[in-house]
């Protein structure tokens, strides 16, 4: 079942979609280097991106990691969902488990992308808002 984005009250209320993408026996997580140009430079994150207005969170999931890693996603579960308050922005983070996609990711926008195992998360430096990820991730089996 997929929810159309209905929850933003104000400008600074963004909803985003991110993907834990796994490898094919769940040793390693895809992730994506901001670039230089925006806001958290050079920091790891999870791909994904804001959700359109009307747009499906699943819709959104799958639009994003086309347009990004130029990879299909062809089984996603919801893993978490939770509000993160920047002083300047809140986010509603939609969190998708990646477990099949065909292609090979590349970053297909010019960021860099690389395969990480769970011990190696802790010592990447991230946005604060990542560490709820973080934490599912080192409890998944």
């Amino acid at each position: 079942m997929t929810q159309a984005n209905t929850t933003a009250q104000n400008p600074a209320d963004i909803r985003v979609v991110a993907a834990i993408i796994w490898n094919q026996d769940r040793s390693q997580i895809l992730l994506s280097r901001r670039k230089s140009t925006q806001e958290f430079a050079g920091l790891w994150e999870f791909p994904g991106g804001k959700v359109e207005q009307d747009e499906a969170d699943q819709v959104a999931m799958i639009r994003e990691l086309e347009e990004e890693l130029a990879i299909e996603v062809t089984e996603l579960s919801l893993a978490l969902q939770f509000r993160y308050d920047y002083p300047h922005k809140s986010i509603d983070f939609i969190i998708y488990d990646i477990t099949q996609f065909t292609g090979e990711p590349i970053g297909a926008e010019f960021q860099e992308v690389a395969w990480f195992s769970k011990e190696e998360l802790s010592s990447l430096p991230f946005p604060e808002a990542n560490q709820r990820m973080i934490e599912y991730i080192l409890t998944s089996p």
